[in-house]
């Protein structure tokens, strides 16, 4: 019997024992000992010490793997991941002239006793994801990729399990210049769901207009990605299914395995297609979508794509760095010359269904929730913003965010109860809007 195996670059059918010879020179050829290795199962029935594969145990209690696979070849690499998907780490660090490091709720251990080499980091990156993610660091660029390892999951089926990746170049050990670190997160298969993330009614009222942007904004690590996944499992599990399109930079969940779903998704990373944000709205220009997601407006260019997707009949969803529901709209077009602003601002106005920003807040249990604010433009905002001008913009957006919208402060006031003290004294002077506590 043959059993179909599917690694993030290419399909092909191996024996059922998982184990085929091949040649260096296969261009698969970090897939050489074809077995999935089973990690997590209690050792002599202590629970705090589980099977780590070529890691030998993790003890769980003193956060350290007890034996110290040499060389770091993908396969150690591979059982490092699923050790740490198994425990349900936020982060796996690894870093030349370091050790190997994992964030476990909100602490960070140092989880091995030898210290990585640059070459090792290069080996198994570069055979993971196949591409020149290791020279674009060299180069000084950050860069973000996803991958998949196929794995045994708590319910004892194999599956794949989907990861993050972000490498950025740092200063070597003794100053050289050869240094580089990798932080690497585990991802669900497919994105939660609005329930799953107690997505508030006012977020859902304004999330899903007939055409136009949604712009979901806030910072880095703010849970954007999160949001917008559910939205996108909501809509491609209802009755009239859709076509729906995503460029994302980079896939982060495989859309196509959300439970029940009725729409067809496409989904490019730019990794590997295409290239940009700007290249990717004008070809879903040519691709009858009734829903575009462009991963991130990050530019003038992109946001000009945003912009025509939404002014041609589609639904689009963006993301956007702003700390803001009121300041996004000026962040984009201050994107622009200022003789193109009048134009654009006009544009935004008429494209814009809604804006909803995020912060991700650590709470009392060490856990975090968001914090969001969100305002829907209707029809009497948009006029009241179309007899705006340059200079009074920003003035009357703010008006009408505290006027009509959900506002971080009213967020606030309403999840005090999970913050301490320090935190919410903190979060009030940042997002406070004048009340009287």
């Amino acid at each position: 019997m043959n059993t179909n195996i599917e690694d993030e670059h290419a399909s092909f059918t191996v024996p059922e024992v998982r184990q085929v010879q091949q040649t260096e020179t296969t261009r698969a050829n970090h897939y050489t000992e074809r077995k999935v290795t089973r990690v997590g199962e209690p050792v002599n029935g202590n629970d705090d010490i589980i099977t780590a594969g070529e890691w030998g145990n993790f003890d769980k209690n003193e956060k350290r793997f007890t034996k110290m696979p040499t060389p770091f070849t993908l396969n150690c690499f591979r059982d490092l991941l699923r050790v740490g998907a198994w425990l349900g780490c936020d982060d796996i660090f690894l870093q030349e002239s370091s050790e190997i490091y994992m964030k476990l709720g909100n602490q960070t251990y140092k989880v091995t006793d030898f210290e990585l080499s640059s070459e090792d980091i290069n080996n198994v990156i570069s055979q993971t994801t196949n591409t020149s993610i290791v020279a674009g660091v060299r180069e000084g660029r950050s860069v973000a990729f996803a991958f998949s390892v196929p794995w045994f999951n708590k319910q004892n089926v194999e599956s794949r399990v989907r990861f993050r990746g972000n490498g950025t170049k740092t200063i070597g050990k003794f100053g050289s210049s050869d240094g580089m670190t990798f932080s690497i997160r585990r991802l669900g298969e497919y994105p939660p769901s609005m329930d799953d993330l107690k997505v508030p009614q006012g977020i859902r009222d304004c999330a899903f207009p007939l055409l136009g942007i949604v712009w979901v904004t806030g910072e880095t690590g703010s849970g954007k990605t999160n949001l917008i996944g559910s939205l996108m499992r909501h809509e491609s599990t209802l009755p009239t299914g859709k076509v729906i399109t995503t460029y994302e930079h980079p896939v982060e969940f495989d859309l196509r395995q959300i439970p029940n779903r009725v729409s067809l998704i496409g989904q490019t990373d730019l990794n590997d297609a295409l290239g940009t944000f700007a290249d990717a709205c004008k070809d879903a220009m040519r691709r009858n979508s009734d829903i575009i997601l462009v991963g991130e407006t990050r530019d003038k260019a992109s946001a000009k794509g945003v912009i025509n997707l939404a002014q041609t009949g589609h639904r689009v969803y963006t993301t956007l760095h702003a700390g803001t529901t009121d300041g996004a709209l000026s962040r984009i077009i201050n994107m622009f010359e200022a003789d193109e602003q009048t134009a654009i601002r006009d544009a935004l106005i008429d494209t814009t269904q809604a804006i909803i920003t995020q912060r991700l807040i650590t709470t009392k249990d060490g856990k975090r929730i968001p914090i969001q604010s969100w305002l829907k433009f209707t029809p009497s905002l948009k006029k009241e913003l179309y007899q705006s001008n340059a200079e009074t913009f920003l003035k009357v957006i703010n008006k009408l965010y505290l006027e009509n919208g959900h506002t971080m402060a009213q967020d606030i006031l309403e999840k005090r109860d999970y913050f301490t003290e320090e935190t919410f004294d903190f979060l009030w002077g940042v997002y406070g809007d004048g009340r009287q506590l």
